[in-house]
């Protein structure tokens, strides 16, 4: 069995061997345009700083298959807003359930459904 395994990492180079736990975190602050909405991707994370402004095209979206963690603060909230006419909010995919995404002090104006989970 030893023999197999010493041969196994000798024929497997290093760098194809990926941990699961890789992840990408993307963080936004000051203003974010998102005029074709945005998906936070299986295996990343989105981290939204306090005061950070968010506006969305008309019927586009952030959809949540990862992990998404919104940061506001009493003095200074995360505000999701639309660029022109309704945006759709915070859509929670299925993929996102049991991540830990975490919603602190955030306010959304001028969406159609606000948050769908």
């Amino acid at each position: 069995m030893a023999f197999a395994l010493v041969l196994i990492l000798i024929l497997v180079p290093f760098s194809n061997i990926v941990s699961s736990d890789s992840r990408s975190t993307t963080v936004w602050s000051g203003t974010v345009l998102l005029p074709d909405g945005y998906s936070v991707e299986a295996g990343e994370v989105l981290s939204i700083t306090p005061g950070t402004l968010v506006s969305i095209g008309d019927g586009y979206s952030i959809e949540v298959n990862g992990r998404i963690i919104v940061s506001g603060s009493n003095s200074s909230p995360v505000i999701i807003d639309s660029i022109s006419g309704n945006h759709e909010g915070l859509i929670f995919n299925y993929s996102s359930d049991g991540l830990g995404s975490r919603i602190d002090n955030l306010s959304i104006s001028n969406s159609k459904f606000g948050v769908t989970i």
